[in-house]
């Protein structure tokens, strides 16, 4: 792609949308205009081919058979001067036959005229009338004269000659030409409508076929006076050829006529057959030297049919005219009619559409303006309230880190005291054993078996003082679960009340500190119950001594020391209670931590689909107010990378010290932590959009 086209894509890029669909609504009315300019030009050519053939085609096919009617009148004429005795007659039909030549030369003007007007006329059409159709004329003129005077001076043989060669040769020139026309004339009809092709044809077909009819009753003439066998079979060769020429003219005019031209036609049909037969009969008469019969049949019935049948076809050709007429007037009425019909229906439907084209694209402009601006201020709380569950969740996980690394140093101090404990209660067991074996020395012994007494019941205190620590401990160690599960709800409800989880886990963690110190407390009890343990197996070593003297006193102290056994049994349990008391909160936590961590998962990916939001909305405001998205300024929200990082040096010391289990599921849910994790719209908010 070049510059300038990457120019052009830059420049509609930046384009607002208003701008775009307005530019959008001109290309449809330019293409609007464009289709109704190239409607209106081809009216105007289909008008322009109409009038083509009312000012051109017609008057040429009327100038045409007139110019035929009037070569036929010559020509009968000239054959009446023959065969006319009478001068006067033959002056009289002399100087009709001239005004035929006069009015010849008239139509061939009229012609030459119309062909001037004519811009489509061919050359072809040009030479014959302006060069071939004169010289004829001028022939035709010379021939004619030189007949008449043939014919004034009764010299009949010589005028029959120069009819049947001269006369025939210059009328077949004429018929050559005049059919040449009617060619041109079809042809320039047929490429303007099959109706117009029909009409001009039709015309020309009866010209034709008048001509040949006319052009058979003069040769009859020349046959019924000529004395020539040869003449006379020249003549009937030609009629021949005439009669084949009537034929497929009529044949042809009956296909292409309408019904009502038909019903027109059909006596016309009927005197043409009348006719030719009476050409056979007239041609046999005149072999037979019958020549006044065969003038009689020529003269009566022949031309009597031959008037009737130029009285049919004429019938047609006035009817012809008529339609072309009509035609003329329904077509400039329709033609003026469409033409109006098509301005005001264009104008009507161009204004229509630019008018609602303006208030469509307002409309749409506008309500993508409010929604634009409506997304722009979601995506922005939107953004604004990921970057706040993502700091809570982060100061959410860190504390759960700290009270799991509590909770295991607690977890391993009660272990030690559990397995103090325990030995203890051997060695008290061991005590009582011994005891018993030094009770035949007791009696020895009485002054040390009273210290021992009382280190018995100094040991007896202490455990006292013990049981009420572990009585504390279980309270804290309840308390603790209680927060523990408060703990557990505040961190589901995270995303609305941070605060509120921070100070259930700010207690959380006072509590765990103070059984770390009643643990330290147990601690230095036990240790000193066990100093005195030993004071007390020294004094029961030396009263060992005396165990015969006291052996009421021994027995007691066994007793005794039965009593402290069994003591240390149920110190050890309670101990053993407490530790695993201490892993299930251990437990808890560190599933406390791993939700913490998974929080802040989902925190991070509720804010990058609302920075990609945020980017969304960008896109849409620059499509409907121009310009690129990337040039649109928005606040900085640095606060946003700080609050979805997790602190590195936690999460280790965790991992390291939570159950393989609880890791195990930690990992698991981060890999699981998808898109369909975060928090959807409130669908009330997006009420607003249906409209859209």
């Amino acid at each position: 792609m070049n510059k300038y086209a990457k120019g052009r894509f830059k420049i509609m890029k930046n384009m607002k949308l208003s701008s775009k669909l307005y530019f959008i609504l001109a290309l449809m009315a330019f293409t609007a205009i464009l289709v109704g300019g190239i409607g209106y030009n081809g009216m105007q050519n289909i008008n322009n081919n109409f009038r083509y053939q009312t000012d051109f085609c017609v008057p040429e096919m009327n100038a045409m058979a007139d110019m035929r009617f009037e070569i036929m009148s010559v020509d009968r004429f000239e054959k009446n001067v023959i065969l006319t005795p009478d001068e006067a007659k033959c002056k009289e039909f002399m100087a009709t036959s001239q005004i035929g030549c006069e009015r010849y030369t008239k139509r061939l003007s009229e012609l030459q005229e119309l062909y001037k007007k004519n811009p489509l006329v061919t050359a072809e059409a040009k030479t014959i009338v302006n060069e071939t159709l004169p010289t004829l004329l001028k022939e035709v003129i010379a021939t004619h004269k030189e007949l008449c005077d043939l014919g004034i001076q009764h010299t009949n043989l010589r005028a029959n000659q120069k009819t049947s060669t001269k006369g025939n040769e210059i009328n077949k020139k004429l018929q050559d030409c005049t059919d040449a026309l009617q060619a041109i004339c079809v042809k320039k009809a047929s490429e303007n409508g099959a109706d117009a092709k029909a009409i001009v044809e039709k015309m020309a077909l009866v010209y034709t076929i008048n001509d040949t009819l006319g052009n058979i009753q003069a040769s009859m003439y020349v046959h019924t006076n000529s004395t020539s066998d040869k003449d006379k079979t020249a003549i009937e060769t030609t009629v021949k050829e005439e009669e084949q020429t009537i034929t497929k003219s009529l044949t042809r005019l009956l296909s292409i006529c309408t019904p009502e031209e038909k019903n027109i036609m059909a006596p016309a049909e009927g005197l043409i057959k009348d006719y030719l037969a009476l050409m056979v009969e007239v041609f046999a008469l005149s072999h037979k030297n019958s020549d006044n019969i065969a003038s009689e049949i020529s003269m009566g019935k022949q031309w009597e049919a031959t008037q009737k049948e130029f009285a049919g076809v004429e019938k047609l050709n006035a009817q012809l005219l008529s339609r072309v007429e009509n035609a003329i007037k329904e077509g400039e009425q329709t033609y003026s009619w469409s033409l109006t019909l098509l301005v005001t229906a264009g104008l009507l439907g161009l204004l229509t559409a630019i008018i609602a084209g303006v208030l469509i694209i307002m409309g749409l402009v506008r309500t993508l303006n409010h929604t634009a601006t409506g997304l722009d201020v979601a995506s922005q709380e939107v953004q604004s309230a990921s970057e706040q569950i993502a700091s809570s969740s982060q100061q959410l996980s860190e504390g759960a880190t700290a009270q799991a690394s509590s909770l295991e140093e607690s977890s391993s101090a009660l272990e030690e005291l559990s397995g103090q404990s325990t030995g203890n209660a051997e060695k008290a067991q061991g005590a009582a054993s011994g005891a018993d074996q030094a009770q035949k020395a007791a009696e020895q012994a009485s002054v040390a078996m009273v210290e021992t007494v009382t280190t018995m019941n100094d040991i007896k205190t202490s455990s006292g003082k013990i049981s009420g620590i572990i009585k504390t401990i279980e309270e804290i160690a309840f308390q603790t679960n209680l927060l523990a599960l408060n703990a557990a709800v505040e961190a589901a409800r995270a995303g609305e009340h941070g605060k509120g989880f921070a100070v259930v886990a700010e207690e959380v963690r006072n509590l765990a500190q103070r059984s770390a110190v009643a643990a330290k407390d147990t601690a230095g009890l036990i240790e000193t119950s066990v100093e005195q343990s030993k004071r007390g197996a020294e004094v029961v070593t030396k009263a060992s001594e005396a165990i015969d003297k006291i052996l009421e006193v021994a027995g007691r102290v066994a007793n005794q020391a039965r009593e402290v056994t069994q003591a240390s049994h149920e110190q050890a349990e309670g101990v053993g209670q407490i530790n695993n008391a201490v892993a299930q909160m251990d437990k808890i936590t560190q599933q406390v931590a791993s939700n913490a961590e998974e929080s802040a998962s989902a925190s991070e990916i509720l804010s990058a689909q609302a920075v990609q939001m945020r980017n969304v909305v960008d896109s849409l405001i620059a499509l409907v107010n121009g310009g690129s998205a990337l040039s649109l300024t928005r606040p900085s929200t640095g606060t946003h990378a700080a609050a979805v990082t997790i602190n590195a040096h936690h999460t280790p010391n965790h991992q390291k010290s939570a159950p393989k289990g609880l890791l195990g599921h930690s990992g698991k849910t981060q890999k699981k932590s998808q898109a369909e994790q975060t928090i959807p719209f409130d669908d009330e908010q997006n009420n607003g959009f249906d409209n859209f």
